[in-house]
């Protein structure tokens, strides 16, 4: 990630809403809102380019429950934007294959990807 992810915006925010989810279009810009249950931060990212670096970091700062929100004024139809979440993240198995099934005990190896960094490890499943 070749930015920081620091709130840096020349656009007017205010607190926005947190109803409906997603983004939504006002006559005066954007509507942002997210639902995320252990998200300790988040950032609203807009792009001018797909695959450029954002042109504003907005870090929402409006939280109901669990929705994270703000009103981004000229905001228009069409805004390439994005989200980049902080919060603790625990994935877990419940033991079943892809189908379904349940995974027969044995040794297995778990992959955990996330951006650039790649871990690899020996899980042991006991019924």
């Amino acid at each position: 990630m070749p930015y920081q992810l620091d709130h840096r915006t020349r656009k007017a925010v205010t607190r926005g809403t947190h109803y409906p989810l997603g983004s939504t279009l006002t006559p005066t810009g954007v509507n942002f809102a997210l639902y995320s249950q252990h998200a300790t931060e988040v950032f609203l990212l807009l792009f001018d380019r797909a695959a450029g670096d954002p042109t504003d970091i907005i870090r929402l700062e409006e939280r109901d429950k669990f929705v994270w929100h703000a009103h981004v004024n000229g905001v228009k139809a069409g805004q390439l934007y994005g989200y980049k979440v902080r919060g603790e993240y625990r994935p877990e198995w419940d033991g079943r294959d892809s189908r379904g099934s349940r995974a027969a005990p044995g040794v297995y190896y778990v992959r955990l990807m996330a951006g650039p960094k790649r871990f690899t490890r020996q899980v042991v499943l006991v019924k």
